[in-house]
């Protein structure tokens, strides 16, 4: 379209598309946390049973940026396994922390592990481990699977999340 001076004119129409588009790419980081990672879905009532769903998700901020973050315990689409996933807001990107097969659903969960200092053991098939502590400057995750739990927490170095098993359930040596 031309105006009176000659100028060419953005159309109605064009303006309106131009704005979905720009409401689009703004909504991207919302969205992509809502959306799990690809052939991984929320447990559904069926595959939850009598289990219910407490232990199944948590926000904190993992990595120290100020915003919160998501972990969360998801079945795979074909029905075999299920995992242990998080999602960081920093980087709208998915982590896989562990997997076990399905069935293992109705025993496993999640849980905040509050920063402190917390005992660690070597698992049986680690050779060359020596027990220890890990220290949690930020929160991290506890999965608790079979009487056993695991920590998951954020390296700022690699950008990634480490994991550790835990001596005790929910135990620290100290806080701070």
């Amino acid at each position: 379209m031309i105006g009176r001076s000659g100028d060419r004119v953005i159309g109605k129409r064009a303006w309106r598309a131009a704005g979905i588009v720009v409401l689009a790419l703004a909504a991207l980081p919302a969205l992509a946390q809502k959306d799990f990672p690809y052939g991984w879905h929320q447990p559904t009532k069926a595959e939850l049973g009598k289990r219910g769903n407490k232990g199944l998700s948590l926000r904190a901020d993992f990595d120290g940026d100020g915003k919160p973050d998501t972990a969360v315990i998801l079945t795979d689409d074909r029905g075999r396994a299920v995992g242990v996933f998080a999602f960081m807001t920093s980087t709208s990107r998915w982590f896989k922390l562990d997997s076990e097969a399905v069935a293992e659903l109705q025993h496993w969960s999640i849980a905040l592990a509050r920063p402190g200092t917390y005992e660690t053991e070597c698992p049986a098939d680690e050779a060359g481990c020596k027990p220890g502590t890990v220290k949690l400057e930020r929160p991290g995750i506890q999965s608790l699977l079979g009487g056993k739990a695991t920590l998951f927490y954020w390296d700022a170095a690699a950008k990634a999340f480490k994991r550790a098993a835990l001596a005790r359930l929910d135990v620290k040596v100290q806080a701070g």
